[in-house]
């Protein structure tokens, strides 16, 4: 592994050939990729819903998110089963799944969820919409968390590789739901939709914020890493960059570099220019987040097991589905009367 040659073309997702994941690192994996920023909005909405349907909310998010999460993993080691080999992102389970446009869904969905988690945090909106409610079910969707997970071949028993999710995301409940609540009883109706936008003005809120600050520096570029790889994927297979910039190294890396830079001009852009935050990320929420959570997961299943699933089976993914497509249609409708109004 470090004789080998890397350059720009090198993908970031490698399926490991080893097996011998350990469980904290596995565990710390987890952990890492679903806890993220969005949680500075829980409080809010812990607000707007009360404090005993927000914890509610949480809890079946985490059931759900986890439950469909095992039906995404199941689908990729079925294909396998199959001689489908080397499938380590979300989309190219679509890909297989419903060929071309469930790949194109899927990257689509991806690229507006990561860029919305930025966009809904740096964003300077200090407005108050009742459509927040809706960000819970964003707060367990991650990119690099999915990736991970189709990357489970390298933690061996399956058995075990149920247990140590579940045990993270029991873990990653209780934080969340206490997170929320102690900040909700601490400022009450004056929650705000980022919780440091309550904090007072004095030493120890300049830490939290400069902590903040330091925290999305690092994780932005990591955030931002699907969106690139989307965009330069579909950039480098254009039969104009064949032609033209391919033959020549230094001026197709010169290029890649300056797409990325103007992407991430762009995403700062929109987050200074647009005000409606709270609203937007509430649609990426009910939206974007409903969608690649509950019902792809559910119809890549139901593709992948076809005609083998035992009814109830076939039930429980007929439902996800029905419930996400309502989810994400009464929860876009909400927002925009909430936006309008």
């Amino acid at each position: 592994m470090g004789s080998e040659a890397v350059d720009d073309s090198t993908p970031l997702l490698r399926r490991s050939t080893l097996g011998n994941a350990s469980a904290k690192r596995t565990f710390g994996n987890i952990i890492v990729s679903i806890v993220g920023t969005g949680v500075l909005g829980l409080p809010y909405t812990f607000r707007v819903s009360g404090w005993a349907s927000g914890t509610l909310a949480v809890v079946v998010s985490a059931i759900l998110s986890y439950y469909c999460m095992i039906l995404l993993v199941n689908s990729r080691n079925k294909l396998e089963e199959k001689g489908h080999a080397d499938i380590l992102t979300y989309g190219e389970l679509g890909n297989e799944a419903y060929g071309s446009l469930g790949h194109t869904l899927v990257d689509i969905m991806v690229l507006v969820s990561q860029c919305g988690f930025y966009w809904g945090v740096c964003g300077r909106s200090q407005g108050l919409h009742p459509s927040a409610y809706w960000q819970t079910f964003a707060m367990y969707w991650q990119w690099e968390w999915c990736s991970r997970m189709m990357s489970a071949a390298s933690v061996g028993s399956m058995v075990w590789w149920h247990f140590e999710i579940g045990q993270a995301f029991i873990l990653i409940t209780i934080l969340y739901v206490t997170f929320g609540l102690v900040s909700y009883f601490a400022f009450g109706d004056n929650t705000k939709d980022i919780i440091t936008l309550n904090l007072p003005n004095d030493w120890s809120t300049i830490v939290v914020k400069v902590g903040l600050c330091i925290a999305l520096t690092f994780t932005f570029p990591v955030m931002m890493y699907p969106v690139h790889e989307l965009v330069e994927n579909k950039l480098i297979a254009s039969t104009y960059f064949q032609k033209e910039f391919a033959p020549r190294p230094m001026i197709s890396k010169l290029l890649l570099d300056g797409v990325r830079g103007m992407t991430v001009l762009i995403v700062a852009a929109i987050a200074v220019m647009v005000p409606t935050f709270s609203m937007f990320i509430s649609v990426v929420g009910s939206t974007v987040c409903a969608m690649m959570t509950f019902v792809f997961p559910a119809f890549f299943h139901l593709r992948v097991f076809k005609g083998s699933l035992p009814t109830w089976q076939w039930a429980v993914d007929v439902i996800l589905i029905g419930a996400g497509l309502a989810f994400a249609v009464y929860g876009t409708y909400t927002t925009c009367l909430d936006g309008l109004s």
